[in-house]
């Protein structure tokens, strides 16, 4: 019996006993999420809390022998990125494992040198285990790292707003009291009220899960709070939408919902979108930034023990509109039973509109080889459950860190790069596998196009390179899709199934005549990808 008929026997009767005390469903399925005691976070400034300051030597990072771009060296407690939609400058904060100095990093050139620009520490000194990163816009054009320092109460939560020139910054108390906060989440709207999120933890078993927001730029925090809840994670959706995700308390199911109303609390819905009872771990959420915001696709990645038995398995579940809103629920994404397979990440891109979401994960030898790799996919909304090839990002013959590590891969964008798609910022795995380094790969690092390591297809020609007229693309044999993107990484032109030489006429979707810069092309076959790039003049 495979694993898969396996699954759909065990799925029956599964949801009714999800969560031990639900309200009624609603109509489509979802639930309101219940209501717990009211949670008041101190309010104030923080800046007596932590100490920092501009990096006085920046340094500059190098190139790995095989394209990887080295960040930082050294082991890492926990890291986060966030990108500029305006520019592509790309931020990645660090917490090292056995330091206390919280290091900020930048990069203007689309990944290719990371520079250390800022500091700081906490107050109380201690390491910090969690972060978070939003870079705001508008009247938040801040760069906001959030922290949990473990040393403060038995855990707070605080965030410092670093002006984007590091001309300044400030401090504030996000979450802080008697509680004990283990674990956080963090996110923002991508609409002009530029509103930041917050879904934290209380204790190791998640008791209380505290739900607030920040309507004035991460100054003050309001909310409510639930409970039982670990591992949540948080994304933002075209319009007022907030997507959300964890596990209950024992890891048996997966949640995932929505709140439709920037994020009031009386706003919420949600469901079990795991159709078993096993273990799992770090679920990851993200929805086609498409509008109207209430039919995007959503997707839910997160690892599944594989019957409880110590095999890691990447799954995701997925919700489109085109089938009447409901989740098709444990799908494969990457498992056997000789490697570990773990979730990274997903992230859909800022601009409103573009229907891509990006993905990372990892495999790892489960025999305890030398080989563990992280890999970088992408999906359509319209075809949620097709996934590109695999592109392998991590040097070949280094250890990508541990499939459920809280300091998995992370994606981030850079537009106006040379190529489309986002980058991934990993660790890779030193001693019992404990992360260690930080460092950046892309579609467009070392060769300028994608790097299909194993999976290459090179035989795609583009004539003219630099047009003004009609170009021709000569393409590889068995091409399935070609797919046309403009420097911000928006669709501007799909062709599917073409065959031979197939002409551009430098028209949209729409048969308008794109704008002059730079467009890459990229050619799906059944052996795996190829890119190119065309100026248009």
């Amino acid at each position: 019996m495979n694993r898969i008929s396996v699954l759909v026997m065990l799925c029956v009767g599964m949801l009714a006993s999800a969560w031990a005390v639900a309200p009624a469903s609603n109509a489509s399925g979802d639930r309101s999420m219940p209501s717990g005691r009211m949670f008041v976070p101190i309010q104030g400034s923080a800046s007596n809390a932590v100490t920092a300051g501009r990096a006085e030597n920046p340094g500059r990072s190098q190139t790995d022998w095989a394209g990887d771009v080295v960040i930082d060296t050294g082991y890492v407690y926990d890291f986060a990125v966030d990108w500029s939609l305006a520019d592509g400058t790309m931020w990645l904060a660090e917490a090292p494992l056995l330091d206390s100095v919280v290091k900020l990093f930048r990069s203007t050139d689309h990944g290719v040198t990371w520079n250390y620009v800022f500091w700081f520490t906490t107050n109380p000194l201690s390491t910090v285990p969690r972060l978070g990163l939003i870079l705001g816009e508008g009247d938040s054009s801040y760069v906001n790292v959030f922290f949990l320092n473990p040393a403060s109460e038995n855990g707070n939560v605080g965030v410092v707003r670093i002006k984007p020139d590091l001309s300044g910054w400030d401090a504030y108390w996000v979450l802080a009291g008697p509680d004990s906060i283990t674990d956080f989440a963090v996110c923002r709207d991508y609409r002009s009220n530029y509103s930041l999120y917050c879904w934290a933890v209380v204790g190791n078993t998640g008791q209380i899960a505290p739900w607030i927001w920040s309507r004035d730029y991460g100054k003050t925090w309001v909310g409510t709070s639930w409970f039982n809840v670990i591992e949540p994670d948080l994304s933002p959706s075209a319009g007022p939408r907030i997507n959300l995700t964890c596990l209950n308390a024992t890891r048996q199911y997966v949640t995932a919902g929505f709140n439709y109303n920037y994020g009031d609390s009386s706003s919420w819905y949600y469901g079990v979108v795991s159709g078993d009872t096993y273990q799992h771990h770090r679920p990851k959420i993200a929805a086609a930034n498409t509008e109207p915001d209430s039919e995007a696709t959503r997707w839910v990645m997160y690892v599944r023990d594989y019957f409880n038995t110590g095999d890691l398995d990447a799954v995701y579940s997925v919700r489109s509109h085109a089938w009447g809103d409901t989740w098709q629920k444990d799908m494969w994404f990457a498992g056997s039973g000789q490697y570990h397979e773990g979730v990274g990440d997903i992230q859909n891109y800022k601009a409103v509109g573009n229907p891509y979401v990006n993905t990372s994960f990892d495999m790892l030898v489960r025999s305890g080889g030398d080989t563990s790799n992280t890999y970088w996919t992408w999906a359509h909304a319209d075809n949620p459950y097709t996934w590109a090839t695999p592109t392998l990002v991590n040097d070949s013959g280094t250890l990508a860190s541990y499939p459920t590590s809280v300091c998995a891969s992370h994606l981030i964008y850079s537009p106006g790069a040379p190529a489309s798609g986002s980058g991934v910022a990993y660790t890779r795995a030193g001693i019992f596998y404990i992360p260690h380094g930080l460092y950046f790969d892309a579609p467009w690092i070392g060769t300028g196009v994608a790097e299909q390591r194993g999976h290459s297809v090179r035989n795609l020609t583009i004539t003219p390179s630099i047009a003004r007229g009609p170009v021709s693309l000569n393409l590889p044999d068995g091409t399935r899709r070609v797919t046309l993107f403009d420097a911000t990484g928006r669709v501007v032109k799909t062709y599917a199934a073409p065959a031979g030489v197939l002409g551009w006429d430098l028209r949209d979707n729409a048969g308008a005549r794109v704008s002059p810069g730079i467009y890459i092309v990229r050619v799906e076959t059944a052996q795996g990808t190829a890119n190119g790039k065309v100026i248009v003049k």
